[in-house]
C-alpha cells in the first residue's frame, strides 16, 4: 500500500531537497518546503490520473522527469489550451498520448463529480512538428 505520508519525508530528506547555502532565513526555508510539498502533490496527483497507463503509472519522479518533462517543445496557447509541438521522430509521443488521454479522462471524471454531469475544461494537445 502506498503511504504518501511515509514518501514524502523520503522526499524531503533527499540531497535535492536539502537546505542550500543561500536559503539562509526561516521565511526561505518554509517557502522552499512549502514548494516541495506542492510539487509533491502534483506528482501524486499526476500519477493517480494517469495510473491506468502502466509504463508511468508508478515511475519515480526522475523516470517521469527524463521519459516525459525534460522534452524539446514549442508551447503555444489558445483559447482552447496549450498545444506543445515537438518533433514526429520523438520516441516518447504514443506513451504521451496515452497520457495526455488518461489525464483528459480522470479530469473529466473529477468535473462530473464536482459538478453533478461530466463536463470537459481546458485541454492540452501534443502535435508533431517535422
Amino acid at each position: 500500500m502506498f503511504q504518501p505520508l511515509k514518501y514524502l519525508w523520503l522526499v524531503l530528506k533527499s540531497p535535492q531537497c536539502r537546505v542550500s547555502a543561500e536559503c539562509r532565513g526561516f521565511r526561505a526555508n518554509g517557502y522552499r518546503l512549502l514548494l516541495h510539498v506542492v510539487a509533491y502533490g502534483l506528482v501524486v496527483l499526476f500519477r493517480e490520473a494517469v495510473s491506468v497507463v502502466q509504463e508511468v503509472g508508478c515511475a519515480t519522479v526522475s523516470t517521469l522527469r527524463t521519459r516525459l518533462w525534460q522534452v524539446a517543445a514549442v508551447v503555444s496557447r489558445s483559447a482552447q489550451g496549450l498545444c506543445f509541438h515537438v518533433s514526429a521522430q520523438w520516441p516518447g509521443r504514443p506513451l504521451w498520448c496515452r497520457i495526455q488521454s488518461a489525464v483528459d479522462r480522470f479530469v473529466s471524471a473529477l468535473a462530473g463529480r464536482a459538478t453533478g454531469h461530466p463536463s470537459g475544461g481546458g485541454s492540452v494537445g501534443l502535435s508533431a512538428s517535422g
